[in-house]
């Protein structure tokens, strides 16, 4: 008796099929159904969000902050280096967005770090996105490899600035190439 239910708890037709289907039957079918499509997920590479809430105490660049989990790189955008035109502007814009204040970094499983070792991330205070806003103010071009769901409204931002006029020369030949 007790090998044959045993039997029948792994027989699928059994538990599909025969009506006396207990809940917690059904319960553990559910759980594996989901546990198997959620490895299926993470198999395949699949975007994946992680949400942090960060500390900023400075803007080292402007497309990189210093913030209490360390160094964080903008993911999608690309502001002037150092000794080009607008590095100063683009760098005092993200200063006056971010520094001294809680911001929330969203990474993105798989394109967590760059080859500097900066972590990477998009950052957002309440409900600016800060990435975006540095692209609709014309300080920066869209950079990136792989998409995400933030790579369409990075991508409008840019075009925004650039039917508006306002990204900065320099900048629009760096995105051009």
């Amino acid at each position: 008796m007790v090998e044959s239910s045993i039997k029948n708890l792994f027989n699928f037709n059994f538990l599909i099929f025969s009506g006396k289907m207990r809940p917690i039957k059904i319960i553990i079918v559910i759980f594996l159904l989901v546990s198997s499509f959620i490895g299926y997920y993470n198999l395949t590479g699949k975007t994946i969000y992680s949400e942090e809430q960060v500390y900023v105490s400075r803007a080292v660049d402007g497309d990189t902050v210093d913030s209490s989990i360390g160094k964080i790189r903008l993911l999608g955008i690309n502001t002037p280096e150092k000794k080009m035109p607008y590095y100063s502007e683009a760098k005092e814009f993200l200063k006056n967005l971010t520094e001294g204040k809680t911001v929330k970094v969203v990474k993105i499983e798989g394109n967590t770090r760059d080859k500097y070792g900066r972590m990477l991330g998009y950052i957002f205070i309440e409900d600016l996105f800060v990435n975006e806003e540095i692209l609709k103010a014309g300080m920066a071009n869209l950079y990136f490899y792989d998409e995400d769901p933030y790579i369409g409204r990075l991508k409008d931002a840019e075009k925004f600035a650039r039917e508006k006029g306002i990204l900065k020369p320099f900048i629009e030949k760096i995105s051009e190439k």
